[in-house]
């Protein structure tokens, strides 16, 4: 139910979000016509942002749905950065709840850290001697970080040379935090 739920709130954003778009284009080749060079450039920035926020629900759509026992509060969170912060990026979230256990799931698209997470993917001994462990799953690698006294911790990957993923867990344990990362659907994100 509440992936259908999920489906219907995203196709509805898409819809809405489309004829902004195409207005805020239209408007921009208007103001461009007109030598408005100023509109037309902001016109041009908003699709630019809506586009980013249309992405983003795209991501929404690869997080993993509740394994059995967890829960999730609210829909995922959508975030859309223009290209004047890190180059531009967009992610999706969700939180997910059993007990006093915690995960947060966090898909972003162009992001300058999958490049970072690529180069310490290249050099496995530096990722051991971080006291890291290297994550493989299909289509993912990524780099756990896990304190064991706080049974808490850290999944990053990287996905395609192009998403970053990031599984952080509270009051878990690594089992767990790899258990979401397989739960992305990597499939989808591929297709993007």
């Amino acid at each position: 139910m509440r992936a259908l739920t999920l489906l219907f709130f995203l196709s509805c954003l898409q819809v809405a979000t489309a004829d902004e778009i195409q207005s805020a284009i239209d408007e921009g080749i208007a103001a461009f016509g007109d030598e408005q060079y100023s509109q037309a450039a902001s016109q041009f920035e908003l699709a630019a942002q809506l586009l980013r926020e249309r992405s983003g629900a795209s991501l929404a759509k690869a997080l993993p749905t509740s394994p059995e026992g967890w829960t999730t509060e609210d829909e995922p969170e959508i975030q859309a950065v223009g290209a004047s912060v890190m180059g531009g990026m967009t992610s999706a979230s969700q939180t997910y709840r059993k007990g006093d256990s915690s995960v947060n799931v966090r898909i972003m698209s162009d992001s300058p850290l999958v490049g970072q997470i690529s180069m310490l993917l290249e050099n496995p001994s530096m990722v051991q001697q971080l006291g890291q462990k290297i994550f493989k799953a299909e289509g993912i690698e990524g780099i756990v970080t896990y304190d064991e006294d706080s049974s808490s911790g850290t999944l990053t990957a990287a996905v395609s040379d192009r998403f970053f993923i990031s599984v952080d867990g509270n009051a878990v344990d690594v089992a767990t935090l790899e258990e979401f990362a397989k739960g992305v659907d990597v499939e989808l994100l591929n297709q993007q």
